[in-house]
């Protein structure tokens, strides 16, 4: 019995042990975690699994991370003693992730040899605009008569509010009195953002507007313009659209260089 507590006391010991080592060595990545029969699965495998990059601060492994790479490599080495790496169908999944891969790769090292510089992103941003916002509210009715209907009781002296929260059909503004709080034209339905875009503030419309979902009557309570976001917040933005540019001008310069024929249907 002493020597059963003994073995198993040292082998809590080790696991101990040897989790503290990886954690102060910022974890090693050639360090085997587990073994499915002749392969090894390291702490390199571990990190390329769950995306830790090169040089990140060490973490504590999760055990059933470290199961799922097991199981991976259990139904990987099942598939070979199969042969599936040789089955049709596997080849032409293979031959898409590959042509995926390689254009990822390939764009990746563009990248690197055009770094995108601060002049060129400030560039950019110099072409940011305020950002115009509307305060409006609506009372979405399902006919045209509906609509007019309510415009007319509204010119009357009727609360824009009360109607709404009696007839509109959206159940979420409806609760609020039509209120949909502070919205861009790009947040709105394109027939709705051309007509408010024209209505000064306090006003009603007096046209009933059509949207896929129905009529709406709308009420621009007020409007204010936003400063752009600030270049250091919008550096991911920045960087995005400035390297789609560079991805255009990259297409249309090999598409020069090449033979390309698009037959249309």
């Amino acid at each position: 019995m002493y020597k059963h507590w003994l073995v198993g006391s040292l082998l809590v010991g080790a696991i101990s042990i040897h989790g503290m080592v990886i954690h102060a060595e910022e974890t090693s990545a050639t360090t085997v975690l587990a073994t499915v029969n002749d392969k090894t699965i390291t702490q390199q495998d571990y990190n390329d699994y769950v995306g830790i990059p090169p040089g990140a601060p060490s973490q504590p492994n999760q055990d059933f991370i470290i199961n799922d790479l097991v199981n991976r490599e259990l139904v990987v080495q099942e598939a070979l003693k199969q042969n599936l790496e040789k089955d049709e169908d596997f080849l032409k999944i293979l031959e898409k992730l590959k042509s995926q891969a390689l254009f990822e790769f390939a764009m990746g090292k563009y990248y690197e040899k055009h770094p995108l510089g601060d002049e060129r992103l400030r560039e950019e941003h110099n072409k940011f605009k305020p950002i115009s916002q509307y305060k409006i509210r609506h009372i979405l009715l399902k006919t045209r008569d509906e609509a007019f209907a309510t415009i007319a009781e509204i010119q009357q002296g009727k609360d824009f509010a009360q109607l709404a929260m009696q007839r509109s059909m959206d159940p979420t503004s409806r609760q609020r009195g039509g209120d949909l709080g502070w919205l861009t034209k790009e947040q709105m339905f394109e027939q709705i953002a051309q007509v408010v875009a024209g209505m000064s503030k306090g006003t009603f419309t007096t046209q009933a507007i059509q949207t896929p979902v129905g009529w709406h009557v709308v009420l621009l309570e007020d409007m204010r313009e936003l400063p752009p976001v600030q270049f250091e917040a919008a550096r991911p933005q920045l960087s995005a659209i400035v390297r789609n540019q560079m991805a255009q001008a990259y297409f249309a310069e090999l598409k020069k260089q090449g033979k390309v024929e698009i037959t249309k249907q």
